[in-house]
C-alpha cells in the first residue's frame, strides 16, 4: 500500500464495515442481533442450561438454537414456548414463531488435534548435529527435543 492510499483518520474496523457497501454491513448487523438474542436467552435460562445452550440464527420466523448434548436438547425443547415468548417481548421479534434445536457437541480434549509443529528428516538431522557439537547441555536439550518433532 503506497502512502497516498492511506486513510488520513484512524477508523475502527467496526467503522468500516459499518460504512462498507454490501454484505458487510448486514453481516455485522446480523452477528449483532445474534449476539443480543444471545444475552437474553442467558438471561433467560436458569444453570446449567444456560451454559449448553446458545443462539445459533435468526432468520424470518426460525430462531435456531444451539446444544451441547441430545440430553440439553430434550430439556430445551420443554422450553420453547417460553424462550420464544420471551424474546418477542425483549428483542421485539414478533415475526417469530419456530424455533429448530440442533446438537453440536463440544470436543473434548482428548480428540482436539495436536497443532504441533513437524520438521523434515533433514532439518531434525542438522538439529541433532548441532546439539552434540555444543558446550551447553540445556540447549542441546531442547534441540534434541525439537528434532524429534520429525514427519
Amino acid at each position: 500500500m503506497t502512502p497516498t492510499n492511506r486513510r488520513s483518520d484512524k477508523s475502527t474496523l467496526t467503522d468500516l464495515l459499518a460504512g462498507s457497501a454490501g454484505g458487510l454491513r448486514e453481516l455485522l448487523a446480523h452477528a449483532k442481533t445474534i449476539q443480543l438474542l444471545d444475552q437474553a436467552l442467558s438471561a433467560f435460562l436458569a444453570e446449567p442450561l444456560r451454559t449448553h445452550c446458545c443462539v445459533a440464527n435468526a432468520q424470518g420466523d426460525l430462531l435456531t438454537l444451539q446444544v451441547d448434548s441430545p440430553v440439553w436438547k430434550t430439556r430445551l425443547h420443554y422450553l420453547t414456548p417460553q424462550i420464544q415468548e420471551h424474546l418477542r417481548r425483549s428483542c421485539q421479534l414478533n415475526a417469530l414463531t419456530r424455533t429448530r434445536i440442533i446438537v453440536q457437541p463440544k470436543p473434548r480434549p482428548d480428540t482436539i488435534p495436536s497443532h504441533q509443529p513437524h520438521i523434515s528428516a533433514v532439518a531434525a538431522r542438522t538439529l541433532e548435529d548441532v546439539a552434540e557439537g555444543t558446550d551447553n547441555d540445556d540447549l542441546a536439550a531442547i534441540l534434541r527435543r525439537l528434532a524429534g518433532r520429525r514427519t
